[in-house]
């Protein structure tokens, strides 16, 4: 478990070293940083990041900002992606291999929808289906 020094606010390993810079390839990370192709761009890693260290970049993935991690791993608790096979999925749900990498992926169908009720929606988040 990571702590922090109370003394002075930086974070510390277990034995109570100064932690090290944290590197996108840490095996606690959320496996978007270590493999884009995992990615199911859910932003569970956003949502869950106590510390806002991980945003939603351009291209539509995750970015970490290594300077505000505190190497936690609960982004690599609730990420998805390590455990689905899109390749293996989309050739038992398709009959073939994804070669669309765009933000969609391979869908037979695509809807949108919200709720109707105000409250409801002003309350709730956008998510997905996989």
């Amino acid at each position: 478990m990571w702590t922090v020094n109370e003394i002075n606010p930086q974070f510390q390993t277990p034995d109570g070293k100064p932690m090290q810079p944290v590197t996108p390839d840490a095996p606690f990370l959320s496996v978007a940083f270590r493999n884009k192709e995992l990615c199911t761009r859910s932003g569970s890693c956003v949502g869950v990041c106590p510390t806002g260290a991980i945003t939603i970049g351009e291209d539509l993935y995750p970015r970490l900002n290594t300077d505000q991690c505190t190497a936690c791993g609960l982004c690599g608790k609730v990420c998805p992606g390590g455990e689905i096979q899109f390749a293996e999925l989309s050739q038992q749900v398709f009959g073939k291999v994804p070669t669309d990498h765009s933000f969609d992926g391979q869908v037979a169908e695509t809807f949108v929808g919200y709720a109707t009720d105000t409250r409801l929606r002003e309350g709730g988040s956008g998510g997905g289906v996989a």
